[in-house]
Parts: structure tokens; sequence; C-alpha cells
């Protein structure tokens, strides 16, 4: 299976996380090519425990150790 687009999310949040700078929903849009849909389900659902909101961006927070292989493995589960 192909996680280039999964790949191009890890790195954009591990960039921002490494750099501290906040980032918005349209720039991780830009980044991957996904739908706001999709980003609003990943942010909500995927993303909520490593993302801070700070006015209207986010930051990103709690990311360390969370590798690329751990990172596909949360987008690639089904959830209930």
């Amino acid at each position: 299976m192909d996680h280039s687009v999964t790949r191009k999310a890890w790195e954009f949040l591990y960039d921002h996380k490494c750099s501290g700078k906040p980032f918005t929903t349209e720039e991780i849009k830009k980044a991957t090519g996904w739908s706001d849909s999709t980003v609003r389900t990943y942010r909500t659902k995927k993303w909520r425990k490593h993302l801070q909101k700070d006015g209207r961006a986010y930051r990103v927070v709690g990311f360390d150790g969370f590798a690329l292989e751990d990172f596909i493995a949360l987008h690639t589960q089904v959830s209930n």
C-alpha cells in the first residue's frame, strides 16, 4: 500500500513540532493534497492528542517518539 501522503502529513507535523511554528488547516491541506473534510476528520479523530489550538492555527504537542510507522498504523486503523 502506498503511504506517501501519510508520510507527507507526518513530515509536516514533525517539522512543525521541531520548529514550534503554528500551522493552519490550509497549510496541511496544501502539503498533503487532502480535502477539508479529510483534514478535519484526522484533526479531530486521529491527531487530537497531538495538536493544541493556537488562535486560528494549531501547534504540534506530544509528538515526541511518535514514529512514522506508528503514524501510518494510526491512519490505517478502522475507527469504530
